[in-house]
């Protein structure tokens, strides 16, 4: 897949993207995470966005513990997205993401 920059998003995508970027320095982690999320969906190749993404959901995770019943569930929902990933790329990088998340 080819990496889009910020200048390659469309205006709402945009308008997104910098409302997460405010919700970032205020520290509102949530809310940007949710709002990556949805740039993520239409623009998977948005880098930037991802990465912005991961860093708010580490810090987001420093603040409070890990379930051991997530931790449990991880293995099942990679191994799914290892069966997806040559049928639909895509639906594979929404169940890493959830994962992830």
């Amino acid at each position: 897949m080819p990496v889009k920059t910020e200048k390659a998003l469309n205006e709402n995508q945009h308008a997104l993207w910098l409302k997460a970027l405010a919700a970032m320095e205020l520290r509102n982690f949530g809310y940007a995470i949710s709002l990556l999320q949805g740039i993520l969906k239409q623009e998977p190749e948005f880098l930037t966005g991802r990465q912005l993404l991961r860093r708010a959901e580490v810090t987001m995770q420093k603040a409070r513990r890990k379930s051991f019943f997530n931790i449990l569930t991880a293995p099942i929902a990679v191994m799914k997205a290892q069966r997806e990933i040559k049928k639909a790329p895509r639906r594979a990088v929404e169940i890493i993401e959830k994962v992830l998340d």
